[in-house]
Order: C-alpha cells, then sequence, then structure tokens
C-alpha cells in the first residue's frame, strides 16, 4: 500500500495541538560533567535541563530556536487561544543561557506579533552580526495555500525594527499563494526567505506546487538582481514541490532543499542549486536539480539540511517504508556537483536501506512477540560509523534473525540448523556487527 494520498497538511501546514500546550525548550549537556556524559540533559539549564513557557494562557507551539553570540536562545512560533486559529500570531521568546526568560527581550522575554485579520506561524529565526532578530514565516486569510511570505525583523531588545519593510514586517506576494518554512543571511547582509508557491493546489487531490525563494536587501526591499524583481520559483515535474530548507554556500550559491513528487517514485528528497542571481546552477545534479528515492517509492521528504566545510550537503527528514506501515529518520548525502554521496553509508552496496531497516525489525509487532517468546532484547546504536546491533544472548540467533526479518516481517526464527546461522552470520559481518555478549568482531 502506497500512500498516495499523503499531503503537506496544507490547509493547516503546520501541527495544530489540541488544549492548552507549552513552548517546551530542551537543552543537552554539551561538555562531559561530573557523573554525566555528553548527550545527557544539562542540568544547569531550567529544571533538570528542560524548560516550558506558556505565552499567554494559550496554545503556543516553538518551531525552531536559534543561539546568539552571547549564548542566548532565541525561539519562535505560533501563539493562539481556545482553538481559534485564525487568532494565531507570530510568538518570539529569549532565554538567558540558564533557561530563564530573559527580561530585557519584549515583555518578560516574550514578544507576540499580530498580523490583523490573518492567522501568522513563523517557522524559522537567524540571527544577525548585529543582533538583529530575522523571523520568516507566512500569514494566511483561514487556509495557509491563500496566504503570502512574511519577514519580521525586530532589534535586539525585541521591539519591531522601524527601519526594515513596513515597521519591521515585510510581505511578500506570489503570484499564486505561498509560505515561507526557512530563512537564511547572506555575507553581504541580505536575506533570502524559501518555501513554496501553491500554483495550483487541489485540496485532496494532486496539486502543483513549486520551490519559492525571495530576497531582500538589509532593508527589507525586493533585491531586483535576484530573479523576477526579487523572486524565484521552481517546477520539477509539474506536481508537488516544496523547500523546507535554504543553505548559503561561501561562493554565494544557494541551495533550496525539500521534497518533490515523482510519478515514478512518489515523493524524493530534492534539491535546487542556484547562482547568486537566481538562475539555475547547471553544474548541479541534472540542470541544477537533483531528487533521491529512499528505495521504496513511497513518501520521502528532507526537513531540515547543512552545509559541511567541504561543500557537501546533508540532509535530513522521513522517509517511509514498508508499504507505508513505517516512518523513518531518513539522511542523504550529496557531494558539491550534487552527486549522492556512496561513502555515506552502513551497509555495503546499500547507502539507503539502514534508517529504513532499524526501526522495521525492531519496533514491528511481530518483532516484539519473538523477543517475547525467545526473552531476548535486540539493542542497536552506530559508533564511529559501524552499525552495532546485538541480543542479550546468542548473536547467531539475533544475527539471522534479523537478516531473515529483512526479507519477511511476519517470519519467527526457529530454524537451529547450522548452515543457516552460518550463511546469515556472514551477511552481516559485512554491515560491521557487534553483540554485547561477544567480543567486537572484525569488519570487513
Amino acid at each position: 500500500m502506497q500512500i498516495t494520498h499523503l499531503k503537506l497538511c496544507r490547509l493547516t501546514i503546520h501541527y495544530r495541538a489540541i488544549g492548552a500546550t507549552v513552548i517546551i525548550l530542551t537543552l543537552f549537556s554539551s561538555v562531559q560533567m561530573a557523573q554525566a556524559v555528553d548527550g545527557d540533559l544539562d542540568p544547569t539549564f531550567g529544571t533538570g535541563g528542560q524548560v516550558t513557557t506558556d505565552i499567554n494562557r494559550s496554545t503556543d507551539i516553538a518551531n525552531a530556536v536559534a543561539v546568539q553570540v552571547d549564548g542566548k536562545l532565541v525561539v519562535v512560533g505560533q501563539t493562539y487561544k481556545n482553538n481559534d486559529y485564525s487568532t494565531e500570531d507570530f510568538a518570539v521568546t529569549r532565554y538567558n543561557t540558564d533557561g530563564t526568560l530573559d527580561n530585557t527581550f519584549g515583555r518578560g522575554g516574550k514578544v507576540r506579533t499580530d498580523f490583523p485579520g490573518l492567522a501568522a506561524v513563523s517557522s524559522a529565526v537567524v540571527i544577525q552580526p548585529d543582533g538583529k532578530i530575522v523571523v520568516a514565516g507566512g500569514a494566511f486569510p483561514q487556509f495557509t495555500f491563500a496566504g503570502n511570505f512574511e519577514v519580521v525583523r525586530y532589534n535586539p531588545n525585541g521591539s519591531l525594527d522601524r527601519s526594515f519593510g513596513n515597521g519591521g514586517i515585510v510581505t511578500t506576494t506570489f503570484p499564486e499563494g505561498s509560505y515561507a518554512f526557512d530563512v537564511a543571511l547572506q555575507a553581504d547582509g541580505k536575506i533570502i526567505a524559501a518555501g513554496t508557491v501553491f500554483v495550483d493546489f487541489n485540496p485532496g487531490d494532486s496539486s502543483n506546487t513549486d520551490f519559492a525563494l525571495a530576497r531582500y536587501n538589509p532593508d527589507g526591499t525586493p533585491d531586483a538582481t535576484f530573479g523576477n524583481g526579487g523572486q524565484v520559483s521552481t517546477d520539477f515535474l509539474g506536481l508537488e514541490d516544496d523547500a523546507f530548507s535554504v543553505l548559503i554556500q561561501p561562493d554565494g550559491k544557494i541551495v533550496a532543499i525539500g521534497s518533490a513528487n515523482d510519478p515514478a517514485t512518489f515523493y524524493d528528497f530534492a534539491a535546487v542549486r542556484y547562482l547568486s542571481n537566481g538562475t539555475l546552477d547547471t553544474t548541479f545534479g541534472v540542470a541544477g536539480k537533483v531528487h533521491t528515492d529512499f528505495g521504496d517509492q513511497n513518501f520521502d521528504r528532507a526537513r531540515s539540511a547543512a552545509l559541511q566545510p567541504d561543500g557537501r550537503i546533508v540532509a535530513a527528514g522521513f522517509a517511509i517504508s514498508q508499504n507505508g506501515v513505517v516512518q523513518n529518520f531518513a539522511v542523504a548525502r550529496h557531494d558539491s556537483s550534487g552527486v549522492l554521496d556512496t561513502n555515506f553509508r552502513y551497509r555495503r552496496n546499500d547507502a539507503n536501506r539502514l534508517w529504513q531497516l532499524l526501526p522495521w525489525c525492531y519496533q514491528s509487532s511481530a518483532a516484539k512477540q519473538w523477543q517475547n517468546h525467545h526473552r531476548r532484547r535486540f539493542e542497536w546504536r552506530v559508533i564511529r560509523g559501524r552499525l552495532l546491533v546485538g541480543a542479550s544472548d546468542s548473536y547467531r540467533c539475533a544475527r539471522s534473525h534479523l537478516w531473515r526479518w529483512r526479507q519477511s516481517p511476519n517470519f519467527l526464527w526457529r530454524s537451529k540448523r547450522r548452515s543457516q546461522r552460518r550463511r546469515f552470520s556472514a551477511r552481516w559481518e559485512d554491515c560491521g556487527c557487534r553483540f554485547p555478549s561477544d567480543r567486537p568482531r572484525a569488519v570487513r
């Protein structure tokens, strides 16, 4: 069963929460402390490493965070009351390094920006070198596909920067409705927002949406040297194409990452690279575009991306596998020319399947039944780029079971024939497995 009608949830484009919720911020320890290891919650931050913030007895959802040079944290999202989405506003909070609200920012560390008559959601934030805060998202009358890009700039104290756009706010109208998912800052101070333009949106049916980018001068005016009057849109195959992340390379080229609907492989990871003037960079991928399927011809989407110092591009999101049953973490890396980096893998000759295999074999109901029957619990982890898989007792049983499980989710390992154990074990040796009850085995 392929998921053929799973959409971007464009009627609400962001996840809704029912009832009152609060912004939750968690900080993990970045330095080793006494009785703690890297990745543990940082006890010096908030209460045991966690902070929750209520804006105004409302439903508050955080969507992005940025770190200032002084270590303070800026969190952006949306706030609304009584499940009335039409009153949604941009919400921005700032925290001191210990997790307390920064009282020098807005009112008690909180800022709320209203777009009269519209619902507004902020999705991304970037901090300028001068300390000003740039937030991007969208505002719409009722449905997201009828809205516009919205970019807001705040002074370091949380007040609107009146030197930017119209009183601190810039609205960008594409020929059709649009929404900005990410924002980035160029070295020259220009601002780039990236997202989706809803060329022909049909709720519940196949639609035509494109990557959308807009670039602004430091004062918020459209940059006429970029695309058509400061705007660029890019189509892949006439279906749903959405940009969720944007990166600026040191050479000024711009990379937008998201997903594209391909009739042959359904939704794929997608990336487009542009020259600094907004034209497609034909040295990247095929005519400036790249799309990557994770092997199941199902719904794969990149939601975030990062640029490595060597120019490689890492995209992360999700990949739906096993005929639509499982949604997994998915990560792909491309070199600077857009070619999939085949050295970025954990299994020989199979760079993409790892992220689909593990949650399936470890968490499926059949796997749990098998574990309960044999009183074994599987463990897996990745250390130094190697996949480590194990069970509480015989590694042969775990190895043969996991390999066979990859072939059939309903298979229960019963065979004790030595030939099978040897055959399956040899295949798993290529993965670099290590098991808790055994010495580390050589990795070939």
